[in-house]
């Protein structure tokens, strides 16, 4: 582990260094006797599967990629406005958990001027 870790040079290479470690650390720890849902086959059998952030952060991205461009060159090279961003429509016709759609949304609030952080109770 040390020698791996030794070995980067880069953030992204020394989190891919720690991160079989910090599993060990983040698996959540479930009491004796309590209740807990388990996954079963019907997900994969049935076709629904989960989309990782992995596979729809880079389609969005390429999809996504002109559009504050455009909207810049609309407003004189300013950069898009926050009503330009919240008009805009994405479609996903082949939605299923939505997952290509919340990366949509991901990734116009950081194209957007005026990110407000909310604090959830």
């Amino acid at each position: 582990m040390l020698e791996r870790i030794k070995g980067t040079q880069t953030l992204e290479q020394l989190r891919e260094a720690l991160e079989p470690r910090l599993l060990e650390y983040t698996r959540p720890f479930i009491p004796p006797g309590a209740y807990y849902l388990k996954p079963g086959p019907e997900r994969s059998q049935s076709g629904s599967h989960y989309t990782p952030c992995t596979l729809t952060e880079p389609i969005v991205r390429a999809c996504l990629e002109p559009v504050p461009q455009r909207l810049a060159r609309e407003t004189g090279g300013a950069g898009p406005t926050l009503e330009q961003i919240l008009s805009l429509k994405v479609s996903d016709p082949a939605m299923g958990s939505g997952a290509f759609l919340v990366e949509a949304c991901r990734q116009l609030a950081q194209a957007a001027p005026e990110r407000r952080e909310f604090e959830w109770a």
